[in-house]
């Protein structure tokens, strides 16, 4: 198992300071699909390949 950080200088974090609200559900807690499909661009190509 390997740990990684992926940055998200570009604003992209919904997390931060001043997140983006077209990223987060009307709770401000939880991620839209949005924000998930965000994240999956973001993470998907750190990951290592699947194992046959």
């Amino acid at each position: 198992m390997a740990l990684f950080l992926a940055g998200c200088g570009d604003g992209a974090n919904p997390v931060a300071p001043s997140p983006r609200p077209d990223l987060l559900h009307a709770d401000g807690l939880h991620l839209s699909a949005a924000g998930y499909a965000l994240w999956t661009r973001i993470v998907t190509p750190r990951l290592p390949p699947t194992p046959p």
